[in-house]
């Protein structure tokens, strides 16, 4: 059967991230277990979301919104993970300053693999509950040399409890993050500055300047740690601009580092 109306892609999406009415959704959904050809859409769209979210493409109001509707299910971040596979075997680790854009294949070949973990999947259980929050342990990607990479969202995670989990393999060498910045200012790189702390306060890693990707009207920021700096624990990170009579707070994130396998 072929899909007898033209779904635009990003309204496929935005049914993905919960921006939909109930109406609205509902009538998506009752087309999707009727039409095969909207199934296959709505699968490219989901493979297209997670790609877009590892390969830091999305603008921070969806990416929040990935994190806490679109990976409610287990089968969503089961999708994320096989990105994330795909990412790693697809290009070398980049300079450190660099947010290199996603290849366009690599979110066709996600949605083939989908089709192995089988359809259905996407409504089942969303009009029964509202959706749950994810676990608050990341899902961090190995990208080779013993590096690993989280993202870490402004305003997520202010406590403790839901502060997200980044599991450091043994023999890791970096601990690579990328954090998003809500509506930064205008500034020199030079004049950025971030500082890693532990829970208790201690100063742990300090580094500048500050390379912004912009994503308007936010922007993300990538950093680098050494691994052997980063014990199991609790960390904050906070992003500063300075000006000539005082130093601004740009964002703060709050983490938790663990050491065994991801």
């Amino acid at each position: 059967m072929t899909s007898t109306l033209d779904h635009d892609e990003e309204r496929l999406k935005r049914y993905l991230l919960g921006e939909l009415d109930q109406q609205e959704a509902l009538e998506l959904e009752r087309k999707y277990l009727a039409d095969d050809g909207l199934c296959e859409q709505l699968e490219m769209a989901a493979a297209e979301l997670c790609d877009q979210y590892v390969g830091r493409e999305l603008s921070l109001e969806h990416a929040r919104r990935f994190e806490t509707t679109f990976l409610s299910s287990p089968r969503r971040r089961e999708l994320l993970r096989l990105s994330q596979d795909l990412h790693r075997a697809a290009r070398p680790i980049p300079a450190p300053s660099t947010v290199p854009a996603s290849p366009a294949w690599l979110s066709r070949v996600a949605a083939l693999l989908v089709a192995t973990l089988g359809v259905g999947w996407w409504v089942t259980g969303r009009l029964d509950r509202p959706p749950a929050l994810p676990s608050p342990r990341s899902s961090p990607a190995v990208t080779g040399a013993g590096q690993v990479t989280a993202t870490l969202l402004p305003g997520l995670h202010r406590t403790s409890d839901r502060a997200p989990r980044v599991v450091v393999p043994l023999g890791s060498a970096l601990v690579e993050v990328d954090a998003y910045i809500e509506a930064p200012p205008a500034f020199a790189p030079e004049d950025g500055l971030a500082v890693l702390r532990s829970a208790a306060g201690a100063e742990v890693w300090r580094g500048e300047p500050l390379t912004l990707r912009r994503l308007p009207p936010d922007a993300v920021v990538r950093l680098r740690f050494p691994a052997a700096d980063l014990r199991p624990g609790q960390y904050v990170l906070t992003l500063y601009v300075r000006g000539e009579q005082r130093q601004d707070e740009l964002g703060s994130y709050r983490f938790k580092i663990a050491h065994g396998e991801p």
